[in-house]
């Protein structure tokens, strides 16, 4: 398969966070501060750029295994985006923030554990209880707190906090992306938690799009289809969230003509 397409796709978004950057808080008479927000949304679209990018250098390679991780990720990280730009956008990307840093708070109490494990982790990185909890104690708690105030202690995930979203798929019905993007979810988990996709569905009640769509998901090409309509998708928000419209647009001007190969290929 020719990637012509995709490499220019992605040489038309190097330059979006240079510009939403210049243009919204270095060069402005009243420059826009840089808020959680901002290090939340750009660090979400840049990862979702990056990973296609891998993508597509392992399709060239011809090493396609395991690319199905890589797309949940991106189908995971689109997701939040949207849901994070919707509204109440700095509490919602402080929740996600804050969440993922709460992961780290939870290494720090591996690694002080009075117990056999913990001893076993502190010998093998040389390293005493005392002096974990000189540096990073004070840090931990903090994390703690900030958890607490922006995702609370009873929720389940970050962005449950104003919703009753207690699972990635009600987040995907609440935000209108329908049961196909749920759907590929679940597709692109069977290859990261290596369990036989058959197990996802029982396939003797579910209809033939199903199938078919399970069937046309071991095919590279629709990974990068669907990757490639995200990157669209996802770089026409940001342009439009932080008000850069002559960007956008000439970024619409750029991708007509791809958008609609893309569309029109088998597969998708």
């Amino acid at each position: 398969m020719d990637y012509k397409l995709e490499k220019e796709l992605l040489g038309n978004t190097e330059n979006v966070i240079g510009q939403i950057i210049e243009k919204k808080f270095v060069k402005p008479s009243y420059p826009k501060q840089f808020d959680v927000d901002d290090y939340v949304i750009l660090g979400l679209y840049d990862g979702i750029v990056s990973r296609f990018d891998s993508i597509i250098y392992l399709a060239e390679a011809d090493k396609v295994l395991g690319v199905e991780s890589i797309a949940r990720a991106i189908l995971e990280a689109h997701a939040f985006l949207i849901y994070i730009i919707e509204r109440d956008t700095l509490n919602r990307a402080k929740a996600y923030f804050y969440s993922v840093q709460k992961k780290e708070v939870g290494i720090y109490k591996d690694l002080i554990r009075e117990d056999e494990k913990g001893n076993n982790i502190r010998k093998y990185l040389k390293v005493s209880k005392k002096d974990l909890i000189d540096r990073f104690s004070a840090k931990s708690n903090e994390l703690e707190k900030k958890y607490e105030k922006y995702v609370g202690v009873k929720k389940k995930n970050w962005y449950q906090y104003d919703r009753k979203n207690n699972n990635f798929s009600e987040l995907c019905e609440s935000l209108g992306l329908g049961e196909k993007h749920y759907l590929l979810f679940k597709m692109f988990s069977t290859e990261v938690h290596a369990k036989d996709a058959g197990k996802q569905f029982d396939f003797d009640k579910s209809n033939d799009e199903i199938g078919l769509m399970y069937m046309t998901l071991k095919n590279i090409e629709h990974v990068i289809n669907y990757g490639t309509l995200t990157i669209i998708e996802v770089t026409r928000l940001l342009y439009k969230y932080y008000g850069l419209d002559r960007e956008k647009s000439i970024f619409n001007k750029n991708i007509e003509f791809k958008y609609k190969s893309i569309k029109g290929r088998k597969g998708y």
